[in-house]
């Protein structure tokens, strides 16, 4: 039996989101970009963002809320609506 199952297919679909969400962010708000390679190397609670980025949990709500109106710019673009999500939920 050839093609691809679900799972494949989802997993091509979140690695093409984290790919067009890392070059939205390429070149912009660097906290932001940090931000999110926190969350991509599965640092997600904003005390540990705060203390591995040296700033205070306040600045990191801050960005988070940039990276999921990037996000949500990305959905409108096109990107899958459930990968954008799983992004948002970390």
């Amino acid at each position: 039996m050839g093609g691809w199952d679900d799972g494949q297919v989802r997993d091509k679909v979140r690695k093409e989101t984290e790919s067009r969400i890392t070059e939205a962010l390429r070149g912009g708000d660097q906290a932001v970009e940090k931000l999110f390679g926190c969350l991509r190397a599965g640092v997600v609670k904003r005390r540990e963002i705060a203390a591995r980025l040296g700033m205070s949990v306040t600045e990191v709500t801050n960005c988070r809320k940039r990276l999921d109106r990037t996000l949500d710019e990305l959905e409108k673009a096109g990107c899958a609506g459930w990968a954008i999500e799983e992004w948002k939920k970390k």
